[in-house]
């Protein structure tokens, strides 16, 4: 007897938001074990990280962009659903991205680790819905 996985919803339009959200929720959890501060005029651009204390103030916390999390989580979705559309979602994930990072708001490596980790989470709700579809 195997392991049971968890049933997820057959509607595609839930996939796009369940991959949109986890992924974003994984970010969020990675910033708070990884504790890499955001680009700033404080840190002279720098990686810093801080594993003892809260913050810098009015910085906050950047490795993994939760917002480029959400839209290459949303992306990745779209892409293994329908790979036309996939195409302008990754484009439009892309440029959320380069704005992130040209508003200083992010490093390169913040994005880049956001992308993998929506990669990989895409890929588990897809394992998941697939799983789904052949037991219904």
């Amino acid at each position: 007897m195997g392991c049971r996985l968890p049933r997820v919803p057959t509607f595609p339009g839930f996939l796009i938001v369940l991959g949109a959200g986890g992924a974003g929720l994984w970010a969020e959890v990675l910033k708070m074990v990884v504790r890499r501060h955001r680009p700033s005029d404080v840190n002279n651009g720098t990686y810093v990280y801080d594993w003892f204390s809260g913050p810098v103030a009015e910085r906050g916390l950047g490795l993994a962009s939760s917002h480029a999390g959400v839209a290459f989580g949303a992306a990745f979705i779209i892409l293994l659903l329908s790979p036309g559309a996939g195409i302008v979602a990754i484009l439009l994930a892309i440029g959320c991205s380069m704005t992130r990072m040209f508003s200083g708001a992010h490093f390169a490596s913040d994005v880049y680790v956001a992308m993998v980790i929506a990669w990989a989470w895409a890929k588990l709700v897809w394992h998941l819905w697939e799983r789904n579809r052949r037991v219904i």
